[in-house]
């Protein structure tokens, strides 16, 4: 059963990454991911998703979830 897991195939697992994902926007700034604004920002991706709890940075910065 393994062997036929179609998650087991990288093009297929970065696809269905990315399509449950949401985007992230930071100071009007877009990112397609949360991971994608920690290595922007040089943070944890748990502070990046603190942040868009707060509804801003540890700067003061404002955030959100697209579409949100």
């Amino acid at each position: 059963m393994r062997e036929q897991n179609p998650m087991k195939i990288p093009e297929v697992a970065k696809k269905v990454a990315l399509s449950k994902s949401k985007a992230v926007i930071i100071n009007g700034e877009e990112f397609p991911t949360p991971r994608a604004a920690a290595e922007h920002y040089s943070v944890g991706v748990a502070c990046v998703y603190n942040w868009m709890k707060r509804g801003y940075t540890t700067e003061g910065l404002p955030c959100h979830y697209k579409n949100e």
